[in-house]
């Protein structure tokens, strides 16, 4: 298990300071310097991910039109479902057509998150202000 980035940790923080449930979908928009701009929790969850919740979630992304987003996925384990696996594929592939970026499908649990970005497990022992 590695550490996070900053970034990641801080990301980590903000969603862990909230009480989300499990499956609770949060999408992180950044700006072109990589700093968080907005938080949305996403009202549905994880819980129904289909064509409809997809094409949503890219609506939400090029409306708020900035560089990166990162989604965070709240799961006690830490560990991504297959939903989160699917999550990251298609996002990937629906949002490399716009000005904004898919920066990473982060899955948070309470003492450890995972990055689809880098397919690594992270200790939540490291904090943002650890980090820095």
């Amino acid at each position: 298990m590695t550490q996070p980035t900053t970034l990641h940790a801080v990301i980590c923080d903000a969603i862990r300071s909230r009480a989300w449930s499990e499956g609770g979908l949060a999408g992180v928009f950044l700006n072109r310097h990589r700093e968080i701009l907005l938080i949305v929790e996403i009202g549905e969850g994880t819980r129904h991910v289909d064509e409809l919740f997809l094409r949503h979630l890219v609506d939400v992304v090029t409306d708020v039109g900035v560089a990166d987003v990162v989604f965070a996925v709240m799961r006690t384990s830490g560990r991504p479902s297959r939903i989160d696996k699917l999550l990251w594929r298609e996002l990937s592939e629906r949002l490399a057509g716009t000005t904004t970026r898919l920066h990473d499908v982060i899955v948070v649990g309470e003492n450890r998150s995972c990055s689809a970005a880098t397919n690594r497990a992270h200790s939540s022992a490291l904090t943002a202000a650890d980090a820095q």
